[in-house]
């Protein structure tokens, strides 16, 4: 966190999410199912009371992102579905309903466009978020791949969304394999870099 005269690291294990809207940053606790907020255009501080937690059902978060003003926090069984009500204090609240019975395995596999949100789940399918319409969009094939990743490996999935020529992709790599999601065809192939079993990039910007 920063301050106007310093920079002050916290442990990497505290928060396992960030975004931001309307203003305000918002972070993921991890560990349990708790936001915070940062204060408004301020984010040197984290209020002691200013933060909700995302207790529709009992497991822990895994990652929050922003996507068209819907605030998703993604849990490890769930997802819930948050927008901005007004309130200084708690600013985000649930909305009633908004939510879905899908959650992440792996908190660095969620990865969002501009308009869905796309991780691995719960059951090591691949799902995307479109609109508040959760679906599976992995085929069977793909499913198998996966399948052959250890539980470890899954967990420490990392996803990002990639545009490439005009045409973005979810690309999703494991320890020993990277596959990728054309969102315009839906059609999904593997990506290798030269002398490895996965391709080394890891995100994406413009």
């Amino acid at each position: 966190y920063a301050t106007t005269t310093s920079i002050a690291r916290l442990e990497d294990d505290y928060f396992n999410g960030a975004t931001s809207q309307d203003g305000y940053g918002i972070l993921s606790q991890r560990g349990t199912q708790f936001l915070w907020f940062l204060g408004v255009d301020d984010l040197s501080t984290i209020p002691a009371l200013q933060f909700t937690s995302a207790d529709a059902e009992p497991s822990n978060i895994m990652s929050v992102v922003s996507v068209n003003r819907d605030l998703f926090a993604i849990k490890q069984k769930s997802t819930e579905i948050m927008y901005n009500g007004g309130d200084a204090t708690t600013p985000f609240v649930r909305d009633a309903s908004g939510f879905m019975e899908v959650g992440t395995l792996a908190s660095d596999s969620i990865a969002k466009d501009q308009t869905s949100v796309y991780m691995l789940g719960d059951d090591s399918r691949v799902w995307r978020i479109a609109g508040r319409q959760p679906m599976p969009i992995s085929t069977e094939g793909i499913d198998d791949l996966i399948a052959q990743e250890s539980y470890t490996s899954q967990r420490q999935a990392v996803g990002a969304v990639i545009n490439y020529r005009g045409r973005n992709e979810y690309v999703l790599t494991f320890n020993g394999l990277t596959i990728a999601y054309d969102t315009t065809t839906g059609l999904w192939h593997e990506k290798k870099s030269f002398g490895m079993d996965t391709w080394r990039a890891r995100g994406h910007c413009v």
